[in-house]
């Protein structure tokens, strides 16, 4: 790992963990937008369509529907792959338009990253990042704060072993596990994660009822 990547993984962690310290999601923020015990795979970002149509085909090839947090920006110029994921059955939630981290932005400025991203009920801030100002300003727009359970850490660029272990090391019953559509290794590592999160007697989502709107 480069020391630029070190220095940008470091200011991540401290990102997220401020975050946390700053509001802690609620049980509702964290889970409960996945309406059952089973287990909810979540996609963050965006990624090029060679790693979509990868990943809508395993999850078809597994039975499996997941929830897919996109970059509005993104999907305004990816609107066949957005249709892709749609079609396939998969739940689509607003990850703001150009994943500016919310907490630094002014009221006005939240309410046009938000309003300008993926239609939906469901608000995944960037970086995990917000608090109080934010939940506030995302109800009166409609929109329910979606956390996550299980943090993946694709997005430290570790491999597809580690990415498997630290999920399954934390599984419990309704997990939502973020994952992000642009890490090659946690597309790598997802049949096998599906197959040995069932191997411990757990259920993914696998239909439409399974989101709560």
């Amino acid at each position: 790992m480069t020391p630029l990547k070190e220095v940008r993984n470091a200011k991540d962690r401290l990102a997220r963990a401020y975050a946390l310290w700053r509001i802690k999601p609620t049980q509702e923020e964290s889970r409960s937008y996945n309406g059952t015990d089973r287990i909810l795979l979540t996609f963050d970002d965006y990624a090029d369509s060679e790693n979509i149509h990868e990943l809508l085909d395993i999850l078809k090839e597994q039975k499996v529907k997941a929830a897919f947090f996109l970059v509005g920006e993104w999907a305004q110029t990816h609107q066949e792959m957005v249709a892709a994921i749609r079609a396939a059955g998969h739940w689509i939630g607003n990850h703001t338009f150009s994943h500016r981290k919310l907490t630094k932005l002014s009221p006005m400025e939240i309410e046009k990253e938000i309003q300008s991203g993926v239609p939906g009920k469901l608000l995944r801030p960037p970086y995990g990042a917000y608090n109080k100002k934010i939940r506030d300003i995302a109800a009166k727009l409609g929109y329910h704060i979606a956390f996550w359970t299980i943090d993946s850490s694709d997005w430290k660029g570790i491999d597809a072993s580690r990415i498997e272990e630290r999920i399954l090391e934390n599984l419990h019953p309704g997990a939502c596990i973020l994952l992000h559509l642009h890490a090659r290794k946690s597309i790598e590592a997802l049949p096998r994660l599906i197959q040995n999160i069932r191997a411990q007697g757990f259920e993914l989502c696998n239909n439409g009822n399974e989101i709560s709107l």
